[in-house]
């Protein structure tokens, strides 16, 4: 947000904004204001400024490809018996104990919904939202693109994850890219020179994500280190994997979402996946895939069932072991291993997530899947949380066992 002031000592004008993805301000005055003026000539920059933070109503800000649902056919049954008692159980976080609901209600979550069993057993929505509403996956997106490429693996459209992404990608300026394998973006381990950082003006995380040009920026990309060598979390990774997938299967990454995922499950909205601009029709793959929380359970369900949708293998099952094994060490800043686009855990949970706390939790152990969406993670450790609603479930089993 840029706010215009006046230095009443220098007699010079100036302004104030505020970092698009962080609460930092910055002070801009004197010779400063005239060079930040005229960065603001670019088109790019007047967006990050202008647009400020993230927030979960971006997607209306951007035009979009449309992943449509199956118009010919009823979406798949998604059994509803919901449990009044789960939204009324205590949850402890930080010292404090309060009501599942008002735990949630005071965190600013706009979608809860949990899943057992094939069954859904709580939905909550915040006042203004309900089941028809878009909800904002922001990184969950990521381990769609991820299930995507073992989808395309099996048909044949890619030979290999040790395929280098030129093979793809042969536009790519820097001829050093040839050393990144799919794998490695699979993995974050693709040492690209890309500063995730959100709290810059000028880093490339906020032009990746407001920049009007996508496939600009991608035909740059470089490295600053060795492939393979360590775990680094960036979004072109995800963003240099999609785009090799459709030029891999000749489709765009939504018509391939939506012809090998959103038709096979019966999704019951259609789904919207941000573009840069109606210049450019690269989809944001990274993020910005919009659709409604009953159909983030039915991802969810498809996983906890190992691939397999009512009979029908829609992931391999070979793809669905390798997510879940952890053979890299890829480890994320809070010490969660790294697989193909997800996060997954010892007990074989695993879980998708977005930077304002967007979640899909998934335990094929527990026959359980939770989803929650809110304008904030809220300083919240929601992983605690779902393995408190896990506990709650184990408790209310064995009590019925006795």
């Amino acid at each position: 947000m840029i706010k215009m002031v006046w230095n009443k000592v220098s007699l010079k004008f100036g302004f104030v904004f505020s970092s698009p993805f962080s609460r930092s301000e910055y002070r801009v005055t004197g010779f400063s204001f005239w060079v930040v003026m005229l960065l603001l000539s670019s088109c790019d920059t007047v967006r990050i400024l202008g647009w400020n933070k993230a927030n979960v109503d971006d997607y209306k800000k951007f035009p979009y490809a449309i992943v449509g649902r199956d118009s010919s056919a009823v979406p798949s049954s998604l059994l509803t018996l919901h449990n009044h008692s789960l939204l009324r159980m205590p949850v402890a976080m930080n010292g404090d104990t309060s009501s599942l609901d008002a735990f949630l209600m005071a965190r600013q979550t706009t979608a809860w919904l949990v899943s057992r069993s094939d069954t859904l057993v709580s939905e909550y929505y915040a006042p203004g939202w309900d089941s028809s509403s878009l909800l904002t996956s922001f990184s969950i997106a990521k381990s769609f693109v991820g299930t995507l490429v073992g989808i395309a693996l099996t048909e044949g459209a890619i030979r290999s994850v040790d395929q280098p992404v030129t093979d793809f990608l042969p536009w790519l300026i820097h001829p050093e890219m040839n050393r990144v394998t799919l794998r490695h973006l699979l993995n974050m381990r693709a040492a690209l020179d890309f500063d995730e950082g959100y709290s810059s003006l000028f880093s490339p995380m906020p032009k990746l994500y407001y920049g009007r040009n996508t496939r600009a920026q991608v035909e740059k990309s470089s490295l600053k280190g060795v492939p393979g060598f360590e775990y680094e979390y960036q979004s072109l990774c995800t963003q240099l994997l999609s785009m090799s997938l459709e030029s891999a299967t000749g489709s765009s990454v939504s018509d391939y979402l939506e012809t090998r995922l959103w038709h096979p499950l019966g999704m019951e909205s259609d789904a919207l996946w941000s573009r840069a601009s109606n210049s450019d029709s690269t989809v944001k793959s990274f993020c910005c895939l919009n659709m409604v929380g009953r159909d983030y359970i039915r991802f969810g369900l498809l996983w906890m069932n190992r691939g397999m949708w009512y009979g029908r293998r829609v992931i391999p099952e070979v793809w669905v072991a390798e997510t879940l094994s952890d053979t890299l060490n890829s480890k994320d800043s809070r010490g969660y291993s790294y697989s193909h686009q997800w996060r997954i855990m010892p007990d074989g949970a695993m879980f998708a997530k977005g930077v304002l706390g967007q979640y899909l939790w998934i335990n094929p152990s527990l026959r359980l899947v939770i989803a929650r969406f809110g304008k904030t993670e809220a300083d919240t450790d929601w992983v605690k949380v779902f393995r408190q609603v896990e506990e709650s479930f184990v408790f209310e089993g064995s009590k019925n066992s006795l």
